[in-house]
């Protein structure tokens, strides 16, 4: 019981390590968002996006390992749980210092997008501007002197 144990904190330290990954993305995606570079942000999104990924192999991993081989809580040593404990608390705390950071992106990302979407809209209401002054449904006026 100790070795599937062991087997399954080496998943859960694999996933700790890869939610650190994703940690850094977001830091480094939170200050493409602070300096306006939007073509960044799309690079750290496609990582965070594979970062996700590979924590939710990881999840199925250790869902079908458990069902495999039955591990019940009661039948487990003390020393079994503390370890199996301290891998899920240390998972834990990770999702909640991951929890703020992302709050913090997504704030910025929407501020983002309404500085894009009005600068989308004044362009369009230019352009609009600029074609409402051409005369619509009339040939453009032939000159003689222009070679045909």
């Amino acid at each position: 019981m100790e070795e599937l144990v062991n087997k399954l904190c080496v998943r859960l330290k694999e996933k700790v390590r890869l939610l650190e990954r994703f940690g850094s993305i977001t830091e480094q995606m939170k200050a493409a968002l602070q300096a306006r570079r939007v073509e960044r942000v799309t690079v750290y999104v496609n990582e965070r996006r594979s970062v996700i990924d590979r924590i939710e192999q990881i999840d199925r991993e250790v869902a079908a390992f458990t069902k495999r081989e039955d591990i019940a809580i009661e039948r487990l040593s003390c020393q079994a749980k503390d370890r199996l404990s301290r891998c899920l608390n240390e998972i834990q705390g990770c999702l909640k210092s991951l929890a703020g950071l992302d709050t913090e992106c997504m704030a910025l990302a929407g501020a983002t997008h309404q500085v894009m979407k009005t600068a989308a809209l004044t362009v369009r209401r230019s352009l609009r501007a600029a074609h409402g002054y051409r005369p619509s449904g009339q040939v453009p006026p032939r000159f003689l002197d222009v070679k045909r």
